[in-house]
């Protein structure tokens, strides 16, 4: 009962920042003349290259500020330590991501995002953020961090992978990208379900498996089109990612 209510007031949380995110991005950019936007006092900054920037932090910023609108009794942390220990790169190379048990000794700490606590300040959620496109490696890393955290002592661990797009549809990018040697593109769709993309990655015989009953919640928004909006939920299994559905609503607008 609790995560349902949690899974609830996480999903308002996240349709609210796609609003203001939108109301945010049309109003307020650095020396554009207009009204501002009243949701939020944050601003899209210029690069010196001309264009304004469209990042995962103005998501992340909009995001904590609804959740300060209705915390319910919540705590939030940012750039939180993981449990698990990672290893991203080697020797300053790009690697298959793996995930490691701290007793073995390999890997490092890496960071969520975002983590939410209940009232008992136990993690209950943890969240990355990601404006598409962006690189495959990039996405690999956010996706293998949320699948391999463990659940808490007090329960179920929800978990958000929420993308922002001034551009192409973030699922698109991401099968797109997925063409790495042992990340096999499989575009194959068949009503609502389909497999984006296969991640072996596992060549380590320290590595853990990612534990398959996870389930990832995603939500992606292209600014100023909530047309566009898609929800997902991503299931792990055989070492395939899958979507077992990919609506343009929320759940809870069934």
């Amino acid at each position: 009962m609790e995560t349902e209510k949690m899974r609830t007031h996480i999903e308002n949380i996240i349709e609210n920042t796609f609003k203001t995110i939108d109301e945010v991005y049309c109003n307020n950019r650095e020396d554009e003349t207009g009204t501002p936007c009243n949701s939020s006092n944050l601003i899209f900054p210029k690069y010196t290259s001309d264009g304004n920037r469209v990042s995962e932090q103005e998501l992340r910023c909009i995001f904590i500020e609804e959740f300060n609108k209705s915390s319910n009794g919540y705590f939030y942390s940012i750039e939180t330590p993981t449990q698990m220990r990672y290893s991203f790169s080697r020797e300053s190379r790009n690697v298959i991501p793996q995930s490691y048990p701290k007793e073995k000794g390999k890997g490092r700490s890496g960071c969520i995002d975002l983590a939410i606590f209940n009232k008992d300040k136990k993690r209950c959620a943890i969240i990355e953020f990601k404006k598409a496109p962006c690189d495959a490696h990039e996405y690999a890393k956010d996706f293998l961090k949320l699948f391999s955290e463990p659940d808490s002592e007090s329960g179920i661990i929800l978990r958000y992978f929420i993308c922002i797009s001034d551009g192409i549809t973030p699922i698109d990018d991401i099968s797109n990208k997925i063409t790495t040697k042992k990340c096999n593109i499989n575009k194959e769709k068949s009503n609502k379900e389909y497999s984006f993309f296969e991640y072996n990655c596992y060549d380590d015989p320290d590595a853990i498996e990612t534990n398959k009953n996870h389930s990832l919640y995603f939500y992606s928004h292209k600014l100023c089109d909530s047309k566009e909006d898609e929800y997902a939920i991503i299931c792990f299994e055989k070492q395939k990612i899958t979507l077992r559905s990919n609506d343009h609503h929320y759940p809870s607008r069934n």
